[in-house]
């Protein structure tokens, strides 16, 4: 009996080594991490498929950006899996692929208020104006752009 309940163990831990649950048994809110006071992994997650590549660099620029604000800083669009960039019209070689990019909006001000405050605090990256938002990025070269 003993050798049998330590064949079926043995059994049940390969078992256990090999099972990988599939991705919709994590479910929802399995980037439910808190990253800074104010922005949470989630926010950074493709809108395709909920895979997330955040550069900490861009998150802590967006941080000091929200405490001068004083208000919340949105990110409309953080990391994009390569389908779902095609999908949007992004750039081949777009900085939302590596997880260094975030479009951004604020309520309460203009695009180019928003701009104000953010450009200075890229001056290693990309800043660029649309109708709607902000694009911010950490590519370490500086770029300026209106779209």
């Amino acid at each position: 009996m003993k050798n049998r309940l330590l064949e079926v163990a043995r059994t049940l831990e390969a078992l256990a080594e090999e099972y990988r649950p599939p991705l919709e048994v994590l479910g929802e809110g399995r980037n439910r991490i808190k990253l800074t006071e104010n922005f949470g992994l989630w926010e950074f997650e493709c809108k395709h498929c909920q895979a997330v590549k955040i550069h900490p660099e861009l998150v802590r620029r967006l941080q000091i950006a929200r405490d001068r604000i004083g208000r919340p800083i949105v990110v409309t669009s953080g990391y994009r899996c390569p389908e779902h960039n095609r999908a949007v019209g992004g750039a081949s070689n777009s900085q939302h692929l590596y997880g260094t990019a975030a479009d951004v909006k604020c309520p309460g001000l203009t695009v180019q208020e928003l701009y104000n405050v953010l450009e200075p605090l890229f001056p290693d990256g990309g800043v660029g104006r649309y109708s709607g938002h902000v694009h911010v990025d950490v590519r370490g070269t500086k770029a300026r752009w209106t779209g």
